[in-house]
């Protein structure tokens, strides 16, 4: 399906992710950058009452590492999905790596 239709059931957004350390890459605002399409991004899914995120059952602190703040917008929070994605220029969307302490 593409991305608009997805957009509606769980808004979410590719932002340009610095690997070396391990975290989002900011603006002068301190807000995270979209990517351009056919640029790489890691997946962050927007928390609503219709997307909620729980966390991690008695894991806190692993739980606030998924949270993202001030994504797009002072005071909007988002999940972190420790996913690298592509959509190119025709809205397709390409896995490309996981970020963190995962197996490979």
């Amino acid at each position: 399906s593409s991305p608009s239709v997805l957009q509606a059931l769980a808004p979410f957004e590719l932002v340009k992710y610095n690997v070396e350390e391990d975290q989002p890459e900011r603006d002068e605002r301190g807000l995270c950058i979209p990517v351009a399409p056919g640029e790489t991004g890691l997946l962050v899914i927007k928390i609503t009452k219709q997307t909620p995120f729980h966390g991690y059952a008695g894991d806190s602190q692993k739980t606030q590492k998924k949270i993202l703040r001030n994504v797009l917008a002072p005071g909007d929070v988002f999940f972190n999905s420790g996913d690298l994605l592509m959509v190119d220029h025709q809205r397709f969307i390409y896995f490309q790596d996981r970020v963190g302490d995962t197996f490979r």
